[in-house]
């Protein structure tokens, strides 16, 4: 996928946080964040390396498996109940938890990243607002939490939510004595009804335990800070993919793919002594490839077996370097998806990265192999040692040539990928 092999947090990740970098704040506890998921790499014509053995047939065919990949749930989060204050439908296959704090600068940037995830989702996210209010460093982090809490009891949560993290830079430099009499203002300005009665829930502290049992909650979590974020109970992992629409996004659609397309392993849909063929079906002509059962049995059943499990229908072709490869087979489009499962390599002499129309599988490294694959315009014999072919095409390499250019690392508003239709394995007679 990129033009530089990679560590698992780099490449694509990198540009996710570089498109938007903000200040998260530490909590004063000292905890790591939970794991990350690793893009899917068609390596460099200028660097790389050796990831995998070269062994023969039968070594590889007896050793080398599919494994599914486990994301660990934080069971510590709470399921969401009639006492969170949510956005979106109930019934969304995505649930994305904020734990926040109204005092810190990161959570006031994320604020409008949300709403456009929310927009931009639709039914298919329901955004859940959490409490974690940093009080050991933000001396107005528990009064303005207070303050939502008031106002929701009036049916102005979200409108009190909107004003504080929009006037942040306004009142988190004033004196905490200040604070009622401008909360007030707030209060007014986000449609309260009834002020008194707000003012008079602040000065009583009428909302201090359920901030704190919060507080409690979160760090039962093991959240290092905020904002910290979950998708349906899997800590996201902001260090590498970074506090950004585009890191969040990415997120939460391989949490949909895990939700409603990720196997635990493929079923064996091939028999590895008799010969096929992928005709690739795009919206610009069909590609046809010849496929190695015989030299890459495990990943070649792993490739039919997504085909037939119709992984592949209308993807697109989301990395296309010219005079090097194109690559596709990620329903995200960003080269982190992957179909639950990683298989080993299987790479061998017999098959070499010779010249146009090889088709290898991209990894993050060995024994990595996935769902994504790539078509080379000329010989890449630097990747002889580190990527399992799996087949070359026979027929509509010039479909495969006017492939329209893109490279979404280094150019994000690249054009729209071609769309790949599906792709149909059938054995040959």
């Amino acid at each position: 996928m990129l033009k530089k092999l990679f560590s698992p947090v780099c490449g694509l990740v990198g540009l996710m946080f570089m498109s938007l970098l903000l200040m998260a704040c530490g909590s004063d506890t000292s905890k790591e964040t939970a794991t990350t998921i690793s893009p899917e790499v068609a390596a460099t014509k200028e660097e790389v390396k050796p990831t995998a053995q070269v062994t023969d047939t039968q070594e590889t065919s007896g050793t080398v498996k599919c494994e599914p990949v486990v994301i660990p749930e934080n069971k510590a989060i709470a399921a969401v109940s009639a006492e969170d204050w949510s956005k979106g439908s109930v019934n969304a296959s995505l649930t994305l938890i904020e734990y926040s704090d109204f005092q810190c600068p990161g959570c006031a940037g994320m604020s409008p990243v949300v709403d456009a995830l929310v927009k931009d989702y639709g039914n298919q996210l329901r955004f859940v607002y959490r409490h974690f209010p940093l009080i050991t460093i933000h001396d107005k982090a528990q009064i303005t939490a207070e303050s939502t809490e008031a106002a929701g009891a009036q049916g102005k949560f979200w409108e009190m939510y909107d004003v504080l993290f929009a006037k942040q830079a306004e009142w988190s430099s004033k004196p905490v004595t200040d604070m009622v009499t401008i909360l007030v203002d707030y209060a007014k300005e986000s449609g309260v009804a009834d002020l008194k009665q707000f003012e008079a829930d602040l000065t009583s502290h009428k909302y201090e335990a359920k901030i704190q049992a919060a507080y409690n909650m979160a760090e039962q979590a093991n959240l290092s800070g905020t904002p910290s974020f979950a998708v349906n109970q899997v800590d996201y992992p902001s260090e590498g993919f970074g506090l950004s629409y585009r890191g969040l996004d990415v997120f939460l659609k391989l949490m949909k793919l895990r939700s409603e397309k990720w196997y635990a392993q493929p079923e064996q849909v091939i028999d590895p002594s008799k010969k096929y063929n992928a005709t690739i079906k795009t919206e610009k002509g069909d590609i046809v490839v010849e496929l190695y059962p015989d030299t890459a049995p495990l990943n070649v059943n792993s490739f039919a077996y997504l085909a037939k499990k119709g992984w592949y229908e209308n993807l697109t072709f989301h990395r296309v370097l010219t005079g090097f490869m194109a690559q596709g087979g990620d329903p995200t489009g960003t080269g982190v998806g992957f179909p639950g499962y990683r298989c080993g390599d299987e790479v061998t002499p017999k098959h070499k990265f010779e010249g146009k129309g090889v088709v290898a599988l991209a990894n993050s490294g060995p024994g990595t192999n996935g769902g994504q694959f790539f078509i080379t315009y000329a010989a890449a014999p630097n990747l002889n040692e580190g990527f399992t072919i799996i087949g070359q095409v026979i027929k509509g390499q010039e479909i495969a040539d006017k492939l329209t250019p893109r490279d979404p690392q280094n150019s994000p508003d690249a054009p729209p990928g071609d769309k790949m239709l599906n792709i149909v394995v059938e054995e040959q007679k």
